[in-house]
């Protein structure tokens, strides 16, 4: 594997893939990096001539070191190991830090003698015909064609624009669950500004119907954050809708409602921002392995899966994120209960 020239993008704590590549958008108490490892980038995608992003999620100690680096989310899997290998390496400055927290960033691959923002020839010669079926609200060939255009995918801009489609196609045939994780995958850093803007807005929607709370949070934050978005024609309506859903889940987090989030495992792991520190899992059709809590106040702990079992996360560990694996395809229910409920 051959060292690169290599960018990493500091987000906030808990927000799973968000709009835009920010470059910080938490809530200032992260730990800074003072050593960056570079990356490898990985020999089989730079044969092919592919570049990509991973995620990743990991816990800061007093000492600077990290642990328990894990890929939360990637443009491909392929970029993965080599990116929790380098981050395990790194050094932070935890001179603010007054225990372990649960941080994340992103690390992105890009070949240096090609514009992270281009797209090539075949790529374009499918995705053309293909987006003016979505604007025509056609199905038929969808499949196909987003299989052809996925196999011709290779730059940053290709990938967003395929996970875009992707979204839109979910989004048309109603599969919530997996528009919604088309949509965490489009980076969106080098689409139009109102193509993010959208992106945005669409992933506040899905993330309020899913009683993601603390997401639609940050969906907001992100859109106000970019200046150059913040200013569009497209800004202030969108905002205006995403305002609204916000004092909709801020209405159910005050009241004595349960907040039931519909979850599916899709990639390895499907993550969740608790906003009550008390859940219980309901319903699970098939086989979940373990929950990873990762916390602004603690490092990583393991919770052991069992239906109907109420769990609480301590007050002092912060804001928290959960962290789910199990086999792919299994489907459940978490419920953030409006009361403190000891753990049983």
């Amino acid at each position: 594997m051959k060292k690169i020239g290599w960018v990493a993008g500091i987000i906030g704590f808990a927000l799973t893939a968000i709009a835009g590549w920010a470059a910080e958008v938490g809530d200032g108490t992260e730990a800074r990096p003072v050593l960056r490892t570079p990356p490898d980038y990985p020999d089989t995608a730079m044969r092919n001539k592919l570049e990509g992003w991973v995620e990743l999620n990991f816990v800061v100690h007093s000492d600077g070191s990290t642990s328990d680096v894990i890929a939360t989310n990637s443009s491909d899997p392929i970029f993965e190991a080599t990116g929790v290998d380098a981050l395990s390496r790194w050094k932070y400055d935890a001179s603010k830090l007054t225990e372990s927290r649960a941080q994340s960033t992103v690390l992105r691959f890009v070949l240096s003698n090609a514009p992270a923002s281009s797209s090539t020839r075949p790529f374009r010669k499918i995705y053309a015909p293909l987006e003016e079926m979505f604007d025509e609200g056609k199905t038929e060939g969808v499949i196909e064609g987003l299989s052809l255009l996925q196999a011709e995918t290779k730059t940053l801009l290709e990938n967003e624009l395929w996970h875009w489609l992707a979204f839109r196609y979910h989004a048309m045939v109603g599969n919530s669950q997996h528009a919604y994780n088309a949509l965490q995958k489009a980076a969106l850093m080098h689409m139009t500004v109102e193509q993010r803007i959208a992106a945005a807005e669409q992933k506040a929607v899905f993330a309020a119907s899913n009683n993601k709370v603390r997401e639609v949070q940050a969906h907001i934050k992100v859109l106000n954050a970019d200046e150059k978005l913040r200013k569009s024609k497209f800004a202030k309506p969108a905002l205006e809708k995403m305002n609204k859903l916000n004092d909709s889940m801020q209405a159910k987090l005050a009241s004595n409602l349960e907040l039931v989030v519909e979850g599916e495992m899709i990639d390895k792991y499907w993550s969740h921002q608790l906003s009550r520190n008390t859940f219980d899992l309901r319903e699970i059709q098939g086989n979940l392995t373990a929950i990873d809590v990762r916390c602004s106040n603690t490092g990583a702990q393991h919770l052991v899966v069992t239906a109907a079992v109420v769990q609480q996360v301590p007050a002092e560990w912060g804001e928290c994120d959960l962290f789910f694996s199990g086999e792919k395809g299994t489907k459940f229910k978490l419920v953030e209960r409006p009361q403190t409920t000891a753990v049983q």
